[in-house]
């Protein structure tokens, strides 16, 4: 508890007022944010666009029932490819380990 009361103490040494440089740098954080922030008429169609866009419900997104199929087809596949390479990896690695305690002896 003592180190957290030194290091408090020693934070509030630390504590000062902002010069007027730093003032400065702020306040021109602040304004760039504020006119960042602002939208002028423009703006609001091209992001409405953007989001029609990139709407996942639309039709441009959506498969016939044929390719729904096959895509799910293969993400199966890809499923159970993996899952075999990460049995096949497990087994390897208790194989290895069985080997090992039994040959405790060997040193390296």
């Amino acid at each position: 508890a003592k180190g957290h009361v030194r290091r408090l103490k020693l934070a509030i040494t630390r504590i000062r007022q902002p010069t007027m440089r730093e003032k400065l740098i702020l306040d021109a954080k602040r304004d760039i944010e504020k006119k960042i922030l602002l939208k002028t008429p423009g703006q609001d169609s091209e992001t409405s666009d953007k989001k029609d866009y990139l709407d996942p419900t639309k039709e441009q997104f959506r498969l016939d029932q044929n390719k729904e199929d096959e895509f799910k087809h293969n993400l199966q596949q890809l499923r159970s490819k993996y899952l075999l390479a990460f049995l096949v990896a497990n087994s390897v690695w208790l194989v290895l380990m069985v080997v090992l305690v039994q040959h405790a002896e060997l040193q390296v």
